[in-house]
């Protein structure tokens, strides 16, 4: 009966931190789209502080959430979603908005691949 107990808690600690984890990533996405999508309206309106602050507003989200993300996600992945988000602001502060839209779409394309390559689905867990 012990066995059954220990195995049902191991059960809901693993059941737990997968919700954990798909409602972090969840987040931490739904947050740097928000900021990128943010730049990109700025820069089409040709507002390079405005830009720039986005951009850095999504660094400084990517930083917090990096250290969980790195738990779970792929380095590669992660790494290179940073290394794409660290381009923005020099792009914003010396106006070039065509690299700049560019970059933030290769950066959402970065954030809507690791919404969906980590979320807890029957198809990800088989």
């Amino acid at each position: 009966m012990k066995r059954l107990w220990a195995a049902a808690i191991l059960f809901f600690c693993a059941a737990a931190l997968c919700f954990w984890q798909g409602w972090h990533t969840g987040r931490t996405t739904d947050l740097l789209e928000q900021e990128v999508r943010a730049a990109v309206k700025a820069s089409e309106q040709g507002n390079a502080s405005l830009a720039e602050s986005h951009t850095l507003a999504a660094i400084q989200e990517w930083e917090s959430a990096r250290g969980p993300l790195c738990v779970y996600t792929a380095h590669t992945r992660v790494e290179e979603l940073g290394r794409t988000l660290s381009a923005l602001p020099p792009l914003a502060r010396y106006g070039t908005f065509d690299q700049l839209a560019s970059e933030c779409e290769r950066a959402l394309a970065q954030i809507d691949s690791l919404r969906w390559i980590d979320r807890p689905t029957p198809e990800n867990i088989l």
